[in-house]
């Protein structure tokens, strides 16, 4: 065992001279092909279900469900790679390595079963280690393409508590599919221009080298890098030491060994990149590491990232276990970020930042995407979920405490507790959003059953983030905010290095000595059903409350069960309430009432009588549930009254909450439309961010129900009324971040509903930007470019374009990118869409944001979507492997589809389309969602005509 960590194996040195001395790369390609040491030969390509019996035959229990057999655990990996990112031509980068694996055995048997993808197998060498017999003969070895396994055969049965090694050279492609081992192009270079990083989650560490990939198979890792003497390498850990090869010209980078962890963080990377260091802690060097004209731009989110993990370590009481942090920016991922353990990958726009150049909400999402990963730190690679179906253990924790952090660093650092508000925007960023997704049958549960790794990358949805984070919320609210880190604390513990399920978790949650709640009763209802419920609050008479609870879908014409024996869900909801009599907002979970049956009654003496003027009655207390409330007539009434009369007594998030709970039980047909509507007119007196956000939400929805109809102009005036007085206000007002936040979105909404002193404005700005005396206002470039290239011809949409591709501030990118996609012209927007195929110009995430955005378009919805089906073919090849990308374009598009037409198209594509990849479910959603779409303008046109002919005749509002 140990001669093998002195120098690289012969095989491999033979292997990487060949690519290294050659003119040419396939030399090393045709070892794949080479007789294997030990009789081993190239490998035999088998179907599934032969590859199945071919194991159950060699007395191995056959593989279920995508698992791989259980018989041998992996304890700890030896992996050299070199990326060879040197050709002229990248579509020729490859890369060759070699992987070392020691694994014990648990169980008798007499192969090896690991998975691999797109791997091409050179040479196989098994033995026994601390012994002088070592080797043992390898008879052949099956690759199963379908399952992606790699199952090795031998002459004699592995003994349990004895270990072994396998030794496997390979080679495989290095491709710019941003998944397993990839490259990146750093654009605007000429030399020096690519870097080869990984992306291994969810199922595709095994692209990169054969290994045991899944979350529970964690081992250690030694790694070793080849490179370029020019170029640098990163891993997880720190540099160990570095050898020469090829008289200097190449360096074998060797990297500590790594703490036990899953094969989906091993991370390593090589590219032409320079670093910014500070020292975050005593013992740890926080690093950020980037191209050489991006590195300036990461110094704020690396003084953000160290405190940010100065607080985490604070909080959940467990030093951050590597001994470095680095943070690497490449110019072109699948994701925005990817947690690998001690070196997180980030896309650009993701962490560069420039206060001078970029956005206030670039700054948002930068720091958002940092705290997120580094939560991850400790849930997801310290506390593993045991398999993807528990997915939310790693993300609904990083979700929900990236909000937390942000609030934390950022008061300390200003020493304020009232300009950061971050927290409050949870409800309006992350609940409302996944109540709309969640309200459909085609949902899901959080806590899934998953098999293939098409299942498993379509459960990274806003179910296992949002749905997930929110429900991380109400449990801190139930268990009340001590008692929950107590457990949080405890679960790491328990699990840190290992591997948990939701039980474990919940089990973890329910130690307080003090005694605690049975969380696991009460959080199963929430995690293993679909959907959530609504609690409808009804007075019998004073005093006296009826409350019920129901399942809350979209369109409740839709069945109310969830399976073919009729069973209703039901699930334990923490109700609260609060009245004009106390209007007590900071309730604590002591005041918390559990709703488990499907009525409830409450006396309680100190109620109003709510069929009175004045009086009114509120449940879910700052929305800390995740449920919806519906009252009565009497009691929607009145709460609309009183807003006028007196909003700022309601809680901020509960003005939230009403108006994104009443436009939703609305479409459901739960209550009148009117009575929603009602709730606009409040909104000349509101100069909150929060209930603002919602209202925007909704006002923005409705705009794109009725575009295509004769109301449109109608509600554009009524629209701007609404927003007229808050848009001065803030214009005014140098206030909050939040303030900035709200002028900004409240100019963008006004400009699409061509408010005219958006408009005028917006000309004017970009008029001087056109003559170079100033630049757009950052906050709302997205919204003046929008404006102005609305009625563009193709000339000015030329500029845009030239623009666009010489910026190199990717939030400067972003915002040409949006106003491209406002242009009506349709020689314009097919320009655009020929732009998005053009991969050296526009990059995959890049053109799937342009696409979406273009469908939001709506002169160009039915453009984007025949441009989708005609084309299925090619973007489900080119984000075939893409964790998000082709789930996000297809729920971007059919997102706008609000007409029978158009879902009738969808329903057909999906008749005759039988691949749709990873994108299935997305699928399925855009349908549900695009048939609620139309029925919505179906049943609700007349109501909201006569209701617009009202508001503008008594708000003096001419209609032209």
């Amino acid at each position: 065992m140990e001669k093998k960590t002195v120098v690289l194996p012969t095989l491999f040195v033979v292997m990487f001279l060949a690519v290294i001395g050659s003119s040419v790369l396939f030399y090393y390609f045709g070892l794949s092909n080479a007789v294997c040491h030990n009789g081993t030969s190239s490998s035999t390509q088998v179907p599934s279900t032969e590859a199945a019996i071919l194991i159950e035959n060699n007395r191995t229990v056959p593989y279920h469900h995508g698992r791989l057999p259980r018989h041998l655990k992996p304890v700890l990996y030896k992996i050299e790679v070199f990326p060879n990112i040197y050709l002229k031509n990248p579509d020729q980068f490859s890369f060759v390595g070699k992987m070392w694996l020691q694994f014990q055995c648990l169980e008798q048997g007499n192969n090896i079963t690991l998975n691999v993808d797109q791997l091409k197998i050179a040479d196989i060498e098994v033995g026994r280690l601390n012994t002088s017999q070592g080797l043992i003969q390898v008879l052949n070895f099956a690759v199963d393409t379908e399952w992606q396994f790699l199952t090795i055969f031998i002459n004699q049965d592995f003994l349990p508590g004895n270990n072994y090694y396998v030794e496997i050279n390979y080679n495989g492609p290095l491709k710019s599919d941003y998944t397993g081992l990839y490259v990146s192009t750093i654009p605007h270079r000429t030399r020096n221009q690519h870097v080869a990083a990984t992306q291994f989650s969810p199922t595709d560490a095994r692209k990169a080298f054969p290994c045991f990939d899944e979350p529970d198979r964690k081992a250690r890792f030694e790694i070793t890098i080849i490179r370029r003497a020019d170029m640098v390498s990163l891993s997880n850990m720190p540099k160990d030491s570095e050898r020469r090869l090829m008289s200097g010209a190449f360096v074998a980078d060797a990297y500590q060994t790594s703490p036990v962890m899953s094969t989906y963080l091993v991370a390593f990377a090589v590219g032409d990149l320079s670093s910014l260091s500070i020292e975050a802690t005593s013992v740890l060097n926080f690093t950020s590491w980037a191209s050489i004209e991006n590195i300036d731009k990461t110094r704020a989110m690396v003084e953000f990232g160290a405190n940010v993990l100065k607080f985490y370590e604070g909080h959940f009481e467990i030093p951050f276990p590597l001994p470095k942090q680095d943070m690497l920016v490449v110019p072109e991922t699948a994701v925005g970020a990817m947690e690998n353990w001690g070196l997180i990958i980030f896309k650009e726009d993701r962490i560069c930042y420039d206060d001078r150049y970029y956005s206030e909400f670039a700054w948002m999402d930068a720091m958002t995407t940092v705290a997120h990963e580094l939560a991850h730190q400790w849930f997801g690679n310290l506390a593993t979920p045991n398999w993807w179906g528990n997915l939310f253990l790693k993300e609904a924790f990083a979700t929900y405490f990236e909000l937390v952090a942000m609030q934390n660093v950022l008061v300390a650092a200003v020493n304020s507790s009232d300009y950061y508000n971050f927290p409050d925007y949870f409800t309006i960023n992350t609940m409302h959003p996944i109540f709309e997704t969640d309200g459909l049958m085609t949902s899901h549960p959080v806590h899934m059953s998953l098999s293939d790794s098409t299942e498993i990358k379509q459960v990274f949805d806003s179910i296992s983030y949002l749905k997930g984070a929110s429900l991380i919320r109400m449990m801190e609210f139930f268990l009340g905010p001590s008692h929950f880190l107590n457990g949080l604390k405890l679960y790491l513990q328990r699990y840190e290095y290992s591997n948990a399920d939701h039980d474990g978790f919940f089990a973890s949650m329910e130690s307080d000595p003090k005694g605690s709640p049975n969380v696991g009763e009460i959080m199963r209802t929430w995690v293993l059903q679909p959907n959530y419920p609504v609690v409808h609050v009804t007075q019998i008479r004073p005093g006296y409350l009826r409350i019920t609870q129901s399942r809350f879908l979209n369109d409740l014409t839709k069945t109310n069960t969830t399976n073919s024996t009729n069973e209703k869900l039901r699930w334990t909801i923490p109700f609260t309430y609060t009245t004009d009599v106390e209007a007590n907002f900071t309730v604590s979970n002591s005041k918390i009432i559990w709703l488990e049956r499907e009525e409830t009654f409450i006396i309680d003496k100190g109620l109003p009588d709510l069929t009175r003027d004045g009086h009114w009655l509120i449940g879910n207390v700052q929305q800390k549930g995740y449920y919806r409330v519906n009252y009565g007539p009497d009691i929607w009434g009145h709460i609309a009254q009183y807003l006028i009369y007196d909003h700022s007594r309601i809680h901020k998030l509960n003005r939230a909450q009403i108006i994104n709970d009443a436009f939703s039980l609305s479409k459901a047909k739960l209550m009148p439309l009117e009575t929603a509507l009602s709730l606009f007119e409040y909104l000349l007196f509101e100069d909150d961010y929060v209930p603002w956000s919602a209202a925007i939400s909704e006002l923005k929805t409705i705009a794109r129900l009725v575009h295509a109809t004769p109301l449109d102009s109608k509600f554009k005036i009524f629209a701007n009324n609404v927003i007229k007085y808050a848009l001065v206000n803030s214009a005014n007002s140098q206030g909050t971040f939040s303030n900035k936040l709200l002028y900004a979105k409240l100019f963008a909404i006004g400009c699409k509903f061509l408010n005219p002193s958006c408009v005028t404005n917006s000309r004017a700005w970009y008029g001087a930007f056109r003559e170079r005396v100033i630049p757009l206002p950052l906050n709302i470039r997205p919204a003046i470019l929008c404006t102005v290239m609305k009625r563009a011809n193709v000339s000015e949409w030329e500029f845009i374009v030239g623009r666009y591709n010489a910026s190199l501030n990717t939030d400067e990118r972003q915002a040409y990118l949006y106003g491209m996609t406002c242009a009506e012209d349709p020689a314009v927007q097919d320009r655009l869409i020929r732009l998005t195929q053009d991969s050296s110009t526009m990059k995959g995430p890049e053109a799937v944001r342009a696409l979406t955005d273009l469908a939001a378009n709506p002169t160009a919805i039915d453009k984007v979507w025949n441009h989708l089906t005609t084309n299925w073919c090619h973007f489900l090849e080119r984000f075939a492997g893409s964790l998000f990308q082709l789930s996000r374009l297809v729920s971007g598009v059919t997102a706008e589809f609000t007409t029978h037409e158009q879902v009738a198209d969808l329903k057909n594509f999906l008749a005759r389309t039988s691949n749709l990849g990873t994108a299935r479910r997305a699928f399925e959603q855009g349908l549900e969602a695009a048939r609620d779409n139309a029925r919505w303008v179906e049943a609700h046109y007349e109501t909201l005509n006569t209701w617009l002919y009202t508001m503008l005749a008594k708000h003096e509002l001419v209609f032209a």
